[in-house]
């Protein structure tokens, strides 16, 4: 059966992923270029399936028409 992850770290240099948040990345070496993704992650049978959702660019008032 299949549960919902509740978040992946994500590395925003080399794209490495892990299971919990860490200062620097275990695959560049880069510092603090960890970021969590939540939801859309289902782990079955000991695999990782994930549908990352990361959130849109802000937009100011004056930039909207």
């Amino acid at each position: 059966m299949a549960k919902t992850a509740s978040a992946v770290y994500v590395c925003t240099e080399c794209g490495n992923e892990t299971g919990q948040w860490v200062g620097k990345c275990g695959s560049c070496g880069t510092w603090n270029s960890v970021k969590e993704f939540r939801g859309g992650g289902t782990v079955t049978a000991g695999k990782r399936k994930q549908v990352l959702q990361v959130a849109p660019a802000l937009v100011t008032l004056s930039q909207s028409t």
